[in-house]
């Protein structure tokens, strides 16, 4: 589905796990959430980490992230600080499962990967049942349409100012910031 309306959800309920989303009735699923659940990872919020953008690839392309019309959430690297989180170097839907769960890597290995190699869109940070909107800096997207859209929705939900900044410049455009 389109990622524009859920955000005013997220900036008012938080990041959700699969498992709470049910929980509440919410009928919302994720990218890979009959996965995540089969797996173990049903507890989790997954984020990707993307340490380095002056080498970043994505999609194959070096240097370009491609947000295109896409949304990112881009968190405060403090979330890091958390001590209820694990790291996969690719991508195991969170599993819990003995021979998976051996794979985990620490914060630091992915980072130092991610420093090494760039952009990698499979790799794993799992948080515990949810992540609260205040820890997200900004939204990123490549495209003045998409911010234009998403400033639409936004107001159309009474919503003028996140995390204490106003819209217009809490959503940035992927080469502005």
């Amino acid at each position: 589905g389109d990622i524009t309306a859920i955000i005013p959800k997220m900036i008012n309920s938080g990041l959700l796990c699969t498992h709470e989303r049910y929980r509440r009735g919410l009928n919302i699923s994720g990218m890979s959430s009959k996965e995540d659940l089969r797996r173990g990872g049903g507890d989790g919020v997954f984020l990707r980490m993307w340490a380095d953008k002056e080498r970043a690839s994505y999609n194959g392309e070096s240097s370009s992230l491609g947000f295109g019309s896409n949304l990112f959430l881009i968190f405060n690297k403090k979330i890091l600080d958390r001590q209820d989180y694990y790291c996969y170097s690719s991508d195991h839907y969170g599993s819990t499962e003995g021979g998976d769960f051996e794979q985990r890597i620490t914060p630091i290995e992915l980072l130092k990967l991610q420093l090494q190699t760039g952009w990698s869109g499979n790799n794993e940070l799992i948080f515990r049942h949810g992540i609260s909107f205040r820890d997200v800096d900004f939204i990123a997207t490549g495209s003045e349409d998409a911010k234009a859209k998403l400033m639409k929705t936004l107001t159309g939900s009474k919503i003028n100012e996140i995390n204490g900044q106003p819209i217009d410049s809490f959503i940035k455009i992927a080469e502005s910031y």
